[in-house]
């Protein structure tokens, strides 16, 4: 009987080892999947940011209740008009009414920014997904 005991006890043993091996495998695969996911996207994101230049061309109030501001895409990709931040003299405005919903590269493309004061010869600032602004003093 003594030496039954000692084969369970081994081969315990052994199962709970294949076990923790199996598991320290399938956390080791699973994490190296999400650092490669991660580490793809952040390279995929930083190389559209890199490609991501814009110019505003125009900016121009209209009496009443409007600026138009033109956009010249001068980059590599499409530029998503729902994520502009437009700043005219350093507040946010977050009433523009676009075209369309992307610039393609070298696209140009006029937006409609409500504004309920003068914005004569005021500063509009544009900033991009990608972290870049450009600034247009506004004309009348």
């Amino acid at each position: 009987m003594k030496g039954v005991s000692a084969i369970i006890a081994i081969v315990l043993l052994v199962m709970i080892t294949i076990s923790l091996a199996g598991l320290a495998w399938l956390w080791i695969f699973n994490l190296s999947t999400v650092l490669e996911n991660t580490v793809t996207n952040t390279t995929r994101r930083a190389t559209e940011n890199m490609g991501m230049q814009a110019r505003i061309q125009v900016a121009r109030f209209y009496p009443i209740r409007w600026v138009n501001a033109t956009i010249l895409n001068t980059g590599t990709v499409d530029i998503d008009l729902s994520k502009l931040g437009i700043f005219i003299d350093d507040v946010l405005t977050i009433n523009y009414v676009p075209n369309t919903s992307k610039i393609m590269p070298g696209g140009m493309e006029t937006i409609n920014i409500t504004n309920t004061t003068p914005a004569c010869n005021k500063v509009l600032r544009i900033t991009f997904p990608s972290g870049v602004d450009d600034y247009k003093t506004i004309s009348c």
